[in-house]
């Protein structure tokens, strides 16, 4: 079963700045910057520029709240063992 959250309240004090997006981005997801100073969704590539875990759920093009300092929760793709 998939939980999917279209917004996470990171904890009181957290940094949190909005970035336009590249493509749609969904809550909890771990995201990079580009030279254009937009985001996405961060990949496995080493050139990577992550920046922190998107907040909201929005669409291509939209503002995107980046939790960038702070307490937050993200989204794992597969099972997380201790």
């Amino acid at each position: 079963m998939a939980i999917t959250k279209t917004k996470l309240t990171p904890r009181p004090g957290s940094v949190v700045v909005s970035f336009t997006t590249t493509e749609a981005i969904a809550a909890g997801l771990v995201v990079s910057i580009n030279a254009a100073g937009t985001v996405s969704i961060a990949d496995t590539a080493a050139s990577d520029l992550i920046i922190g875990v998107s907040t909201e759920a929005t669409a291509s093009g939209e503002q995107c709240p980046v939790c960038m300092q702070g307490v937050c929760k993200v989204l794992a793709g597969t099972a997380v063992n201790e």
